[in-house]
């Protein structure tokens, strides 16, 4: 546990420096996370992507990871329209939204720094169903829930699924991994050195983006939420390991991804479908902040899957 605390630190650290500096007021929030946010993730992991899967030891087991997040995703909207017929939920809109989307980005610097790259590489994979399913089912469920019709230009959303750097390099990286093609020590050694600044980045969108919350009803309800899927999480993770037989640390970074809080693009498609921006910010805000305090016992669990 200790050592768990010690490698999420940096991560820790780094969130806690990016809020401190937007409330002194040194930062402005969204022209930071926005320009970090593009170095983050159209620049630098891409260039870690290559890294990581031009050298990752792939097996044919992994083509399967993907589907594990759709499951899930399906599986926790399923659980919480059950859970509403039973219980009558509150803002129940906002919850059937939040329940599909993960915000996989939020631990890739802990999952990178604490795993090795075999590992790293399997929970990009596993982060690409998930990825699917916030451009197909939660982009449905908010057209839903709303009582519009599904027009965003879909072929758009969809091609930004397909063709967007990352996907590119991790394909470029597959390729290069499958053909055993060599790549000039130039060309690995600078995609090494860009993608180091991955953990940085991302730990200083999250604390850009990060609010500690006050309103102690609204805590209890996205800690409730929260709860239900951290079990659906192990439930899914437990079946998941034992149907594919995963024996290494594939099987940690199954149950991590599945864990992590709300997807940011929740409030993008609350607030373009006329439902509760507000309430579905602080669902993503303290689904990180819990999802940041219980990490070292997650972890815990997870070594023990």
């Amino acid at each position: 546990m200790l050592q768990v605390i010690q490698e999420i630190f940096p991560l820790i650290f780094v969130i806690l420096l990016a809020f401190s500096l937007k409330k002194a007021r040194m930062i402005q929030k969204e022209e930071a996370s926005k320009v970090a946010t593009f170095l983050g993730f159209d620049i630098v992991l891409p260039a870690l992507s290559f890294s990581v899967f031009s050298t990752a030891s792939l097996g044919a087991k992994d083509a399967f990871l993907p589907l594990i997040a759709i499951i899930y995703a399906v599986s926790s909207i399923l659980l919480f329209y059950l859970l509403n017929k039973i219980l009558r939920l509150k803002d129940k809109n906002i919850v059937f939204l939040a329940a599909t989307g993960l915000n996989a980005g939020a631990l890739y610097p802990f999952v990178e720094l604490h795993y090795n790259s075999d590992v790293f590489s399997k929970f990009l994979l596993l982060d690409i169903g998930g990825t699917f399913i916030l451009f197909t089912l939660t982009l449905w469920i908010a057209s839903f829930l709303s009582g519009s019709k599904l027009n965003l230009k879909q072929k758009s959303f969809y091609k930004n699924l397909v063709v967007n750097p990352v996907m590119l390099a991790m394909l470029v990286g597959i390729v290069v991994n499958v053909l055993n093609i060599g790549v000039p020590d130039i060309v690995t050694e600078t995609s090494e050195f860009i993608g180091a600044g991955f953990g940085f980045l991302v730990g200083f969108v999250v604390g850009v983006n990060f609010e500690i919350p006050t309103n102690i009803k609204i805590f209890l309800r996205v800690l409730s939420f929260y709860f239900v899927r951290l079990l659906l999480a192990l439930a899914v993770s437990v079946v998941s390991i034992a149907i594919l037989g995963i024996t290494s640390q594939t099987k940690e970074a199954i149950f991590l991804i599945l864990i992590s809080p709300v997807a940011m693009i929740t409030v993008v498609y609350a607030e373009r479908h006329k439902l509760n921006s507000t309430l579905a910010s602080q669902y993503v805000t303290i689904s990180l902040f819990l999802c940041v305090v219980l990490l070292p016992g997650l972890v815990w669990v997870s070594e023990r899957l």
